[in-house]
């Protein structure tokens, strides 16, 4: 019996395959995780690009009727012009604004793509005078 007791007293570690089987388990829980947090933040990020762009789209409506026109600075600047000093933010939120219809009859064409901030499933979104389409969103 003295003999039981001093060999459960000697061992005071845990063997490689203990070792092995706790991060084993540990990895697995954190998996399990870690794929609905991943998803989450894509919707977040989806969520953030359509609230940017559909902030945006009323002021695009208000330059083609009180101005009578787009205009996109090369700087990255006005997207209406200068006299309404809507500014559009910068390329980590919105990586590309591209003009393809210019307030012609009151009607346009605008394409947003979103930047390395929103980047989740969202691809683009052509916002026209009637309102914005989304490809790619949930």
């Amino acid at each position: 019996m003295n003999s039981l007791i001093s060999n459960f007293m000697a061992k005071k570690g845990f063997s490689l395959i203990e070792l092995l089987v706790i991060v084993t388990i540990i990895g697995l829980l954190a998996s399990i995780i870690l794929v609905p947090i991943t998803s989450q933040m894509k919707r977040a990020k989806d969520a953030n690009f359509k609230t940017m762009v559909s902030s945006i789209e009323p002021q695009l409506r208000i330059c083609c009727d009180t101005e009578g026109g787009l205009i996109q600075d090369a700087s990255g600047g006005d997207i209406c012009v200068p006299s309404l000093k809507a500014l559009y933010p910068d390329t980590i939120v919105l990586a590309e604004i591209t003009i393809i219809q210019n307030c012609s009859d009151g009607n346009f064409e605008v394409i947003f793509k979103p930047g390395v901030k929103n980047t989740g499933n969202c691809q683009q979104a052509l916002c026209t005078q009637s309102g914005c389409v989304y490809t790619g969103c949930p």
